[in-house]
């Protein structure tokens, strides 16, 4: 009786990774009797609400609430039948038997996961089965505090207000900014994205692992390790470089080039409808570099709702686990964020200001200038209140402190950070990078010739340096920005500023391009265009 019972309630099958010879591989494959009994249960918690509602709407009219007893009574009755046929279809399933083995087995193990020697993740046996997510084992519970995420709340804000702004952001807002999260796109997606996780598994060596966030968020994510062992690093050429045109023509060059990306960590933060099983840093994965990716709370498997605070909780909950969990330094890894994972990058180098690098592929500087744009005027009022209370994704804020090596990469047809489709002026990212090298490199930079190169120049080249003062500066400049020291000093902003006095309009308009185009890779795309692997640069900084 108690295996009975645990068949009926134990998780979902999705996906079967053959681990032996002869043994099925492939999705999951549910008898018709099976199919009716999930989709029954899924909708009993929707059957069970019914009642209560109905009787609060006639409340008044003098209903006996013992009348719902029978509706209940039949309910329950269904759901018995439903277990039933569950438990029976599993049962004769030959798949399932060999998944409850492995699970009754090792569910209670996870750490048979971990190997701490050599600070790797390992697949066991219960990695052959894509299985619920809730059911799956914890590999890491973030322990570090994260930073509140700053909000921008009207001064004339009351209780009122914020329901009203809440109910807004919930309804309205969240799904808008973020549709990945909303029911639709879970269900149409859910049986795509878990071929291509087996693919991921299966074709490409990927290790699935369960982070909980300091909000105790179980987070989906996947782990590619391509970290070499101590030998082979010091076999390493000393010249080897993260940059893939880089003169390597040797067959051993190119996999000393890779032995060097591989001891880099590429994390990345998805888009507002994409996640891992389809990431932007699959390239990474092909150019050798070891990648973690995540799905953001409220995304397919992802436990949550993705609003600012869970979104921080979750990019710092992961870089923890890369950190304490599977033997990343700091110093090792790089953010690589796209769209709207450019906040989540933001608040990775809030709370980790001192990773190796930072790239930002056709994000914003603030949401509301889009939210704006897309919502009626007349609700203009109502949008601001509602975004900065509920939705305040700020990117600059966070990115324009982050002293580390960062490189922006803009798409020039880009049709979703514009406020005016066509216009390239109104591409939210010119903001974004005029705003981060402002404050990067003050007193040097001007904002308005900046945002003027941005918004008028269908392609940006690097200008040639001949001027020795020119030189001297960016000489300067490139020496700093290769010192491990507190950014923007006292004395560092003393030394841009006295520099700035000494050179004419010219001088400082070729610095301004020049600083620019170091930081900028312009691509001549849309939006959703993944970013080929062969422009890809590691962020750096020299003259």
């Amino acid at each position: 009786m108690s295996s009975l019972i645990k068949y009926a309630r134990s998780p979902q099958l999705l996906y079967c990774y053959a681990s032996k010879r002869g043994e099925h591989t492939g999705p999951y494959h549910r008898s018709r009797m099976e199919w009716y009994a999930e989709m029954f249960l899924s909708l009993v918690p929707t059957l069970a609400s019914l009642p209560p509602i109905y009787y609060l709407w006639h409340l008044g009219y003098g209903l006996d609430p013992s009348r719902f007893l029978s509706y209940y009574g039949v309910l329950s009755g269904f759901m018995a039948a439903a277990y039933v046929a569950r438990v029976f279809s599993r049962i004769g399933n030959a798949d399932y038997l060999r998944f409850m083995k492995v699970y009754m087995a090792e569910q209670d193990r996870p750490s048979v996961r971990w190997d701490k020697a050599t600070k790797r993740m390992t697949p066991t046996q219960l990695d052959s089965f894509d299985y619920e997510f809730s059911f799956r084992p914890i590999d890491y519970s973030a322990k570090r505090a994260v930073q509140p995420v700053p909000t921008r709340a009207e001064t004339h804000s009351t209780v009122v207000t914020d329901f009203v702004t809440g109910v807004i952001a919930a309804c309205i807002g969240r799904p808008m900014i973020y549709p990945g999260s909303t029911w639709l796109m879970r269900t149409l997606l859910r049986d795509a994205l878990a071929n291509e996780r087996a693919s991921l598994i299966t074709k490409r060596s990927g290790v699935r692992c369960k982070v909980v966030t300091v909000d105790n968020l179980a987070l989906d994510c996947m782990y590619y390790d391509k970290r070499t062992t101590r030998e082979a690093e010091n076999r390493v050429a000393t010249g080897a470089s993260g940059d893939i045109n880089s003169d390597h023509d040797s067959d051993s060059s190119e996999e000393g080039l890779r032995t060097a990306r591989g001891n880099t960590l590429v994390i990345t933060c998805e888009g507002n409808a994409s996640f891992y099983e389809a990431s932007v840093g699959m390239a990474n994965v092909d150019l050798g570099y070891s990648v973690l990716g995540w799905n953001r709370p409220g995304f397919i498997n992802s436990e949550g709702l993705p609003y600012p605070h869970t979104d921080a909780g979750a990019v710092a909950g992961v870089i923890e686990f890369a950190i304490v969990k599977l033997g990343w330094r700091e110093t090792d890894i790089m953010i690589y964020a796209w769209s709207i994972g450019g906040f989540s990058a933001s608040r990775a180098v809030t709370e980790y200001p001192r990773v190796k690098g930072l790239v930002l592929d056709a994000t914003f500087d603030h949401v509301l200038p889009l939210a704006l744009g897309r919502m009626p005027q007349w609700m203009s009022s109502l949008t601001r209140s509602t975004i900065g209370t509920w939705l305040n994704l700020d990117v600059a804020a966070g990115v324009k402190n982050y002293p580390g090596p960062i490189r922006f990469i803009r798409r020039r047809q880009d049709e979703m950070i514009s406020s005016k489709l066509g216009d390239l002026s109104s591409n939210r990212g010119n903001f974004l990078i005029t705003e981060v090298l402002e404050h990067r490199y003050p007193h040097i930079i001007r904002r308005d010739y900046m945002l003027a190169l941005l918004g008028h120049c269908d392609a940006i080249t690097t200008p040639a340096v001949d001027d020795p003062a020119v030189k001297e500066v960016l000489v300067s400049i490139s020496s700093w920005s290769s010192e491990d020291s507190e950014n923007y000093s006292e004395k560092w902003n003393k030394l841009l500023q006295e520099t700035s006095d000494k050179l004419d309009l010219k001088q400082v308009a070729v610095i301004n391009k020049w600083l620019l185009c170091v930081h900028l890779d312009d691509l001549n795309t849309k939006h959703c265009v993944p970013y080929p692997s062969s422009r890809w640069r590691e962020p750096k900084f020299r003259f």
